[in-house]
């Protein structure tokens, strides 16, 4: 066969023009990108005629990135089959003709050409091959990209496709509107114009990687919205707050702030430098209205809060982790704290350093955390004054959770609602141990009582239905079992709620939530339970732990 130059070379009876250009210009769909720049532009909710014809575009998007990948794969299996050809040509020069086979789809074609000419037809040959699998891979993203962009029309909370390693950005109405989902995308964010004159506040919630290139272009899009954010969540890494820490953001209006860092575990175990050793977070110094603060991973050294802002806060959230000494330090400063959180991670060692009795006269509510291998709820409650505190929640998380309750040497009147959460593997529980009693007893005033376990605990319900001064005032329990519950242990339950809804020696309960109904195994069982349930409110919890009202 006679030697041909690239643009005519045969190959059977088609040209390689021929096979891309199949692959290039099947009609496809594709959506107008003006109609969601269109919607994006208003901060409504899409009408019914929007919303189908977004689902549309999803719909049609999908088929489009099916069929562009298949061509994908097809173009790519013809650039590995020119790229081999060479090779394959050059070590049979002898031969008069060599043979190669590309699959297009179900069609298998067999090219023939001069061995000599090969090399140089091929060459060019792989030239163009790769071209038309980068073009295909561009209109790939770009079918991606249409259908990210109806999803934040019609499913506004929905992550990008893909997911893995995004940045978006969440800014929404407090009043409910729509929300508008904005992703690491200058292309979409470009595209954006928020309505000025409705002044309502905005949410913000970030969440990204340290490395995530996009990340300082869209703060830099929200520098101007700052005075509008009401609430603020972010979960991302050193870098973007090394970048936030040199912005002027004013946040007159934030009411709600949770700073933290999903990717800090790339950190743990290992000899990198600390990356927050040189942060300074001081943008967040004058908050005068900010209410709830939560800060986790991140250390409160990084900030710098102003008298004023520490003095509007009601609520905070915290972990011990390194930071015993200024976590109280800062505590003791806001006048208004009612609700505090602590995640009891500290080491030993710390609690020995210079913190003595904390009171916090405004103090309400304390959750304390007790995580992995640890035990170190009484040594938190010792420093804690909680002689105002009225609820109290122990949660004892995690594989190995510890389960050691606080010790108390005097009554502790003050607290009329207690909620008890103890995670499925936690080690050393055992409710027939003396230091859930004498904690029970030193509560005489809790009116609402929430315990949540995987174990069932006949001891504890046995005492609740033959000692009246236990648990004296209960008007409200919550129990939820997430082990195996027996009949007998059922029976035992509802013989406990029984004695305590009809013995007048006892103060009735008024509420009972249970995540489990009793098995009635026998006419008296299931007589009491009807009793129990015509007296009381009962609320059941089919499956699952709802009823436990846990704050977080």
């Amino acid at each position: 066969m006679e030697g041909r130059c690239f643009d005519t070379s045969g190959v059977g009876e088609k040209s390689l023009e021929v096979i891309f250009s199949k692959l290039l210009f099947a009609q496809m769909y594709l959506p107008r990108s003006s109609a969601t720049a269109r919607l994006l532009k208003m901060n409504y909710l899409p009408s019914d005629t929007d919303r189908g014809y977004f689902e549309a575009v999803i719909e049609h998007g999908w088929d489009d990135i099916y069929q562009l990948s298949q061509k994908l794969v097809r173009a790519r299996d013809i650039v590995s089959c020119v790229e081999e050809q060479p090779e394959f040509v050059e070590g049979h020069v002898e031969e008069s003709h060599s043979v190669v086979h590309l699959i297009e789809g179900d069609l298998q074609v067999v090219v023939q050409h001069d061995a000599w000419d090969d090399v140089r037809l091929r060459s060019r040959g792989l030239t163009y091959a790769r071209a038309v699998a980068g073009y295909l891979e561009a209109q790939l993203k770009l079918a991606e990209g249409h259908i990210e962009d109806a999803q934040s029309i019609v499913h506004p909370m929905r992550w990008s496709y893909g997911g893995v390693g995004w940045m978006p950005w969440i800014l929404s109405h407090v009043c409910g509107h729509w929300r508008l989902l904005v992703r690491n995308s200058g292309r979409l964010w470009t595209r954006v114009l928020l309505d000025f004159k409705r002044g309502e506040p905005l949410a913000s919630s970030g969440h990204g990687t340290p490395m995530e290139p996009s990340t300082n272009p869209i703060l830099l899009a929200l520098i101007p919205f700052s005075h509008r954010f009401r609430t603020m969540t972010m979960d991302a890494g050193g870098s973007l707050y090394q970048f936030l820490s040199a912005c002027k953001m004013p946040f007159t209006r934030l009411h709600t702030l949770s700073i933290g860092d999903m990717s800090y575990h790339l950190f743990e175990g290992h000899d990198t430098e600390d990356p927050y050793h040189d942060l300074t977070l001081d943008v967040f110094a004058f908050v005068p209205n900010l209410e709830c603060l939560q800060v986790s991973v991140v250390p409160l050294r990084c900030f710098y809060f102003e008298p004023l802002t520490l003095n509007a806060v009601t609520r905070f959230s915290v972990s011990l982790y390194s930071q015993w000494t200024t976590v109280f330090s800062l505590a003791v400063r806001m006048s208004r704290l009612e609700y505090l959180d602590l995640t009891c991670d500290c080491d030993i060692d710390e609690t020995e350093d210079g913190v003595g009795h904390v009171s916090i006269p405004s103090l309400r509510k304390l959750v304390l955390r007790n995580p992995d291998s640890r035990q170190n709820i009484p040594i938190v409650w010792d420093k804690v004054d909680v002689s105002t505190v009225s609820t109290t929640i122990l949660l004892y998380k995690g594989e190995f959770s510890v389960v050691a309750y606080p010790r108390l040497f005097v009554s502790a009147g003050c607290i009329t609602e207690l909620h008890v959460h103890i995670g499925e593997e936690s080690e050393h529980f055992d409710y027939g141990d003396s230091s859930i009693d004498d904690f029970l007893r030193k509560t005489p005033n809790v009116a609402v009582f929430c315990l949540q376990t995987s174990r069932y605990c006949p001891k504890l319900f046995q005492r609740f239905s033959q000692d009246p001064y236990f648990l004296l005032k209960l008007r409200d329990l919550t129990f939820v079992c997430m082990g195996y519950v027996n009949a007998k242990h059922n029976a035992g339950f509802v013989d406990a709620v029984y004695i305590r809804t009809v013995d007048p020696v006892f103060h009735r309960i008024e509420k009972i939530g249970i995540c489990l109904l009793p098995s009635c195994a026998t006419d008296i069982t299931r007589h009491k339970w009807d009793v129990v349930f015509r007296r009381n409110k009962v609320v059941v919890g089919i499956g699952n732990s709802s009823l436990c009202c846990y704050e977080h």
